[in-house]
């Protein structure tokens, strides 16, 4: 999975920092507002109570638009191509079936994001995966790529750079590149990613994020020196 030019663009700011304290982490975003403003909230709460209401070119663009979005995020946590797609649909099915009854949302993508992600992670729990999967599901899913075009830091970056770049993204741990993906990529606030990784408070989403940033802003300095 890419990383898409918002990550590239903050963590520019991030690396001119000179302390790492949890305040100037969140003023990378660390506004909420840079990602999800207030005309896209009105169009996805419209969107998604036409849908409740039985229309259905607004389910058909839903599913159009956020298949491929689930499916290269279920590619995150399991490689089975089949087993991604047929929970996917079950979900939409499910979605339409009781669609009178679902709540109202702002953010279509959070809501979809979320109900997925349980629905995939109940599934891989019942497949009672063994052992060795179950190492490889923890140390393999959530992979982060650096594209081509794509430059964390001011500099041309020659190929052995970008090679160790990508090596020192993925030695985040799992919750560090799951936690990256959802803010920096799918553009979730604070509140959001703390409800979808089922955290009790937000500040261990700020904790974790703080954490994440901090960590990726020593690889990339050391990286920069050489």
């Amino acid at each position: 999975m890419y990383i898409v030019a918002i990550i590239r663009d903050k963590l520019k700011k991030y690396l001119k920092k000179t302390t790492q304290n949890d305040s100037e982490i969140e003023d990378l975003n660390l506004n909420d507002s840079d990602i999800h403003n207030s005309h896209k909230k009105e169009v996805d709460s419209e969107q998604w109570k036409a849908f409740k209401n039985g229309d259905e070119a607004s389910f058909i663009n839903i599913y159009t638009q956020y298949f491929p979005v689930l499916f290269n995020y279920g590619h995150q946590f399991t490689q089975d191509k089949e087993l991604i797609k047929d929970l996917i649909q079950d979900l939409f099915i499910e979605l339409k079936q009781k669609r009178k009854t679902l709540g109202n949302t702002n953010s279509i993508k959070f809501y979809l994001l979320k109900s997925y992600r349980r629905k995939l992670l109940n599934c891989l729990k019942r497949d009672k995966l063994n052992t060795s999967k179950k190492k490889k599901f923890v140390r393999d899913t959530f992979e982060i790529e650096l594209a081509y075009e794509s430059c964390l830091i001011n500099v041309q970056l020659k190929d052995e750079i970008k090679f160790k770049l990508n090596q020192a993204l993925n030695d985040l741990t799992k919750r560090q590149r799951e936690i990256l993906i959802y803010f920096f990529q799918d553009g979730l606030s604070y509140e959001e990613i703390t409800s979808i990784m089922e955290f009790s408070r937000i500040e261990y989403t700020r904790v974790l994020m703080s954490r994440s940033l901090s960590k990726l802003r020593g690889i990339l300095n050391d990286l920069t020196k050489k």
